[in-house]
């Protein structure tokens, strides 16, 4: 009976690596085939996401491709990525144009590209520590370069939802027409109409003409839901006020000298 056990077991456990392969497989495709829908996936999607992470070679292939025609500022279809892929002489090996089509025809949207992404970065990671679990074993590394090599992993890990500078700009890029017609959220207002929330200003002046007194006047304001001469905040918020020159005994004296005054 154990040898039977055993027998089935070796027999399963291929079988299960297969399906769980198919399936990583597929939320690759799922993922590419929005990447296709054009610049807006890409924008959001693109900068998440490595090459390495792809299991399947020819899915890595495709993605350079697309990244390519997205920086140049191309329109991203099957056209231009079939375009870029030959031009590399990786058509071939991708299935020709109705392999790419065949991709950009999965079903896909950005909910299930989103949910792909996590299965597949998931399995990348698994994939990288059995490597490392195999390197170690078999004594091509020491310890210390297997805990290395593993806490660079959880790096990348931390990296992995964070835009680059260029990716942030490029998502944040709106044409005239698109800020025309962009829903904005009106901002709140902090201090009478003049002060909202988002709001960067600069106090300048001579010295010694009370710069640090009207900081510190309107963040009392702000912080107790008060007024400022005629200029009334519109609710109690959270302020952080950060001085960088003047001594704590000596803000400290003015704090309370203003909470005296207006108390």
């Amino acid at each position: 009976m154990s040898a039977k056990v055993a027998l089935r077991n070796r027999v399963a456990a291929p079988a299960l690596m297969q399906g769980r392969n198919g399936l990583i497989e597929g939320h690759e495709r799922s993922f590419i085939a929005h990447l296709m829908s054009g610049h807006d996936a890409c924008d959001k999607l693109l900068h998440r996401v490595s090459s390495e992470v792809f299991s399947v070679p020819h899915h890595r292939a495709i993605v350079d491709a697309i990244r390519e025609v997205h920086d140049e500022g191309d329109e991203i279809n099957h056209i231009t990525v079939s375009n870029r892929l030959a031009e590399k002489g990786k058509l071939a090996e991708c299935g020709g144009i109705p392999g790419i089509i065949e991709i950009a025809l999965s079903t896909t949207s950005a909910e299930i590209a989103e949910s792909a992404l996590d299965c597949m970065l998931e399995d990348y990671r698994s994939r990288e520590a059995a490597k490392i679990g195999k390197q170690l074993v078999a004594g091509q590394i020491t310890a210390f370069e297997a805990y290395d090599a593993l806490a660079k992993l959880n790096e990348h890990q931390a990296r992995e939802a964070d835009p680059s500078w260029t990716d942030a700009l490029n998502a944040a890029v709106v044409t005239s027409s698109e800020l025309h017609d962009l829903e904005l959220v009106p901002r709140k207002k902090l201090l009478r109409d003049w002060f909202c929330e988002g709001d960067l200003g600069f106090i300048f002046a001579s010295r010694g003409v009370g710069k640090t007194w009207l900081a510190l006047a309107i963040a009392q304001a702000l912080s107790k839901g008060g007024k400022l001469g005629e200029w009334a905040a519109h609710a109690s918020v959270k302020v952080l006020y950060i001085d960088g020159e003047m001594p704590p005994d000596l803000m400290r004296s003015r704090c309370e000298a203003m909470a005296t005054f207006n108390s």
